[in-house]
């Protein structure tokens, strides 16, 4: 960090647990000095990675440490002993950086004259699923990471309105300030089935509340999980990365993996203002190369899609 992005100073408050149990975790969550941080390296094994959300330690201790703003890294113990290379530590640099508010690099705006915000909207359950944590990562068109946060732990009774509050909380001021030089777009990403009762509900509720601004909104849903599959030449050749097929007005296809047959799928809801599918798909293809995660671009996910997880 010192090195790559010029930290001039930087302090750390190193946390041990006695084993390497669930439970061990959750140990420390309420420790006060970690809660004053403002990132949390997760240290765990690479068997840990594989577990379930609610059994994992990693996904247990970043929600509750998202819960109180902190951004949280996890990084495998296995990685730590056998190969803390100069790439690797790089790339984790690269990560806190990110997390930590950096900008590392932008993309070129491809319409110069409108400010536009890309929203990822995701959401995670708490470890016995009775209450639901919104998150939404902004950024601009042109890459920046904007802000991200989290609404505050609800039940599934209150998620929407706690959802909505959250957002126009996050959005107003950045709107506010795009506002001054004319229409601008909210662009919206939704990684999971979005759900009439809670995050549909909660964007329309926010448009109402930006109802005096002028914008153009879209709401898109990005996925692998569907059944279509891509091939070329009868499956003997590889198809190229950035290959774009259009299914209908509101869906496409958008290949990233020259080696795999599955595409991401990407769904523009019919109730958008801005419909430019095509627009969309190519924002998303170079949103892809903008990794906060390596220097390496992303293969296969968007990077909202990656920060959500």
């Amino acid at each position: 960090m010192k090195e790559v992005f010029h930290f001039n100073s930087l302090n750390f408050h190193f946390k041990t647990i006695k084993n390497k149990d669930l439970e061990s975790y959750k140990e420390v969550l309420y420790d006060e000095a970690l809660l004053k941080c403002e990132l949390i390296y997760v240290i765990v094994n690479e068997a840990q990675e594989k577990l379930s959300p609610s059994n994992s330690p990693y996904y247990v201790c970043k929600a509750k440490f998202i819960g109180n703003g902190i951004p949280t890294q996890d990084i495998q113990i296995e990685t730590i002993r056998q190969n803390l290379n100069a790439f690797t530590m790089t790339n984790i640099a690269l990560n806190s950086y990110a997390k930590l508010g950096g900008t590392a690099w932008t993309i070129e705006k491809e319409d110069k004259l409108k400010d536009e915000l890309v929203i990822g909207i995701g959401s995670t359950l708490s470890e016995n699923g009775q209450f639901v944590l919104g998150i939404a990562q902004v950024f601009h068109n042109d890459g920046r990471y904007m802000t991200g946060d989290c609404s505050p732990l609800s039940s599934f009774t209150n998620y929407a309105e706690n959802l909505e509050n959250h957002l126009f909380k996050t959005l107003q001021p950045l709107v506010e300030e795009m506002s001054k030089s004319g229409t601008f777009r909210l662009i919206f990403h939704l990684f999971k089935s979005a759900s009439e009762e809670y995050e549909i509900k909660a964007i329309n509720g926010l448009k109402e509340r930006l109802a005096n601004y002028n914008f153009e909104f879209a709401l898109v849903h990005l996925a692998y999980g569907h059944n279509f599959r891509l091939y070329y030449n009868d499956g003997n050749s590889d198809i190229n990365q950035g290959t774009y097929i259009q299914l209908s007005k509101h869906s496409a296809l958008l290949h990233f993996v020259s080696k795999s047959d599955l595409p991401l799928k990407i769904d523009l809801d019919k109730r958008s203002t801005f419909t430019s599918l095509f627009y969309i798909a190519k924002q998303v293809y170079w949103f892809s190369h903008l990794s906060h995660r390596s220097y390496m671009p992303s293969k296969k996910e968007p990077l909202l899609l990656c920060i959500l997880h």
